[in-house]
């Protein structure tokens, strides 16, 4: 199942570069889809747990917590909003909404869970180079879409340890940064990845909590 995945993604690749117009370094673009395919078929166990800065379009700024869990294909990402878990290779997932009880499944959830967002059509897609994040080295990513341009930091097993979303205008305002407050390699609990399990949340309190010296 593994193999099926990983071909699928890799062939999804070459399709999406295809239809991107050509960048200024072809190879530039293909390190870029590669390090995309890495946050897809990564296959590492972890808790991530983020503090976000989220500016809307003519709305108050507000902040809050979210995190993502992953054990080989299943994925799970909780926000107060959303939770969500998928299996990346079988491209299948479940959303439910804690606030509102609406629910629904398909491929769609996965595409926006599993990695990188790849349910907005690019525009374009590049590879910036090597940062050093606070929680360690990752390679840069950036992708554009219809209505933003997305960064991402991804660590050599494939882990999204930053992400910025800008407006795809003129003026470039920062509407949503994602900073890693904490990454730890084992789960909360095993049963995280059933669709029953989404009524409740899996983050432990500290983690819903604004970081001590967050820059924000």
């Amino acid at each position: 199942m593994k193999r099926a995945g990983a071909a699928f993604l890799l062939i999804s690749a070459s399709v999406i570069i295809a239809a991107l117009p050509p960048p200024p370094d072809p190879q530039d673009a293909q390190k870029a889809i590669a390090i995309l395919n890495r946050t897809k078929t990564t296959g590492a166990t972890y808790a991530l747990y983020s503090w976000n800065k989220i500016t809307p379009v003519d709305k108050p700024p507000f902040e809050e917590w979210s995190a993502e869990f992953n054990d080989g294909p299943l994925h799970r990402v909780e926000t107060p909003r959303d939770r969500v878990i998928a299996n990346c290779v079988e491209r299948s997932g479940f959303y439910y909404s804690p606030t509102t009880g609406k629910t629904f499944s398909g491929p769609s959830v996965a595409g926006s869970a599993c990695g990188i967002n790849t349910d907005k059509q690019m525009i374009s897609i590049r590879y910036v180079g090597r940062v050093v994040d606070p929680s360690g080295a990752a390679d840069r990513v950036e992708v554009v879409d219809e209505d933003n341009i997305r960064t991402y930091d991804v660590t050599s097993d494939g882990i999204l340890i930053r992400t910025v979303y800008a407006l795809n205008s003129a003026t470039k305002p920062i509407v949503l940064d994602v900073e890693t407050v904490a990454v730890v390699r084992t789960l909360p609990q095993q049963d995280i990845f059933e669709a029953a399990s989404l009524s409740l949340s899996v983050v432990p309190d500290e983690y819903k909590k604004k970081p001590i010296g967050q820059p924000y």
